[in-house]
């Protein structure tokens, strides 16, 4: 199984406002826009290979409750160890949400 991490914020916002937030922030991390499950708030997007790994694929889930959970997972099946590459992604999706959707927000875990 290949190594991955997953992590959520609350955000009181409107679920349309959260997934504007979610497609900008999935494309400044991966140089592209992400790809949408149809009828669902639910995207997947991927980068591509650095030094540390072979890209990561990454989904976010807007809940109607306005939670956001980020799941990075290694693309490549066998790589056990992620050096911490999949944390910071999870952190990044996150924390441009959290600025998108109000810069100035106390977000609760």
């Amino acid at each position: 199984m290949a190594a991955k991490h997953i992590d959520s914020k609350y955000f009181q916002a409107p679920t349309q406002a959260l997934v504007n937030a979610v497609h900008i922030a999935l494309t400044q991390l991966c140089n592209k826009p992400p790809n949408w499950v149809p009828g669902t708030t639910h995207a997947i997007a991927s980068t591509g290979f650095t030094l540390l790994s072979y890209g990561e694929m990454i989904n976010v889930y807007v809940q109607p409750s306005g939670e956001v959970v980020v799941v990075s997972e290694c693309s490549f099946p066998l790589q056990l160890i992620d050096w911490g590459v999949n944390k910071k992604n999870c952190t990044r999706v996150l924390d441009s949400v959290a600025a998108q959707i109000n810069p100035n927000m106390q977000n609760c875990r």
